[in-house]
């Protein structure tokens, strides 16, 4: 039992860390569905797997301030059952599937938008960023 409490460091779960996980985990949810809901309504595809099966560049709403509403959202969510447990452990997993998207998915994905939608595309890149949405405006925020 000692070594897992070593293998395993939690932070004491309070109250006020179950609301904020709760928080992001409905923001996270919400961004993901939001996200979700904008590819629906562009009829166009959101799977991951087959981007160059879309037929609409999305740039608007949620898309219009992170490239990427479905990802963060996922994980949001990811992160806020961590945050739940108040285990520093349980981050391993969001911090695994942030870099996993950011490294490998994500960049295929803009490969086969850049492909499809060309110039389109590049200028979207450019005016707004992979990740987290910036107050700055004007800032290229292309990889």
């Amino acid at each position: 039992m000692a070594a897992q409490r070593l293998l395993v460091p939690a932070v004491r779960s309070s109250t006020g860390l179950k609301l904020m996980a709760g928080l992001l985990a409905i923001g996270g949810a919400g961004l993901a569905l939001g996200a979700g809901l904008s590819f629906h309504a562009a009829k166009t595809t959101a799977n991951p797997r087959r981007p160059e099966n879309s037929t609409a560049l999305v740039t608007t709403g949620l898309f219009a301030r992170t490239r990427n509403p479905m990802y963060l959202g996922m994980v949001a969510v990811s992160t806020s059952y961590a945050m739940w447990r108040g285990s520093l452990l349980g981050l391993v997993p969001s911090v695994a599937l942030a870099c996993w998207l950011d490294q490998f998915q994500i960049p295929a994905e803009e490969d086969a938008l850049a492909q499809k939608y060309g110039q389109a595309y590049w200028q979207y890149q450019r005016a707004v960023p992979r990740w987290i949405p910036s107050t700055e405006r004007g800032k290229t925020h292309a990889r």
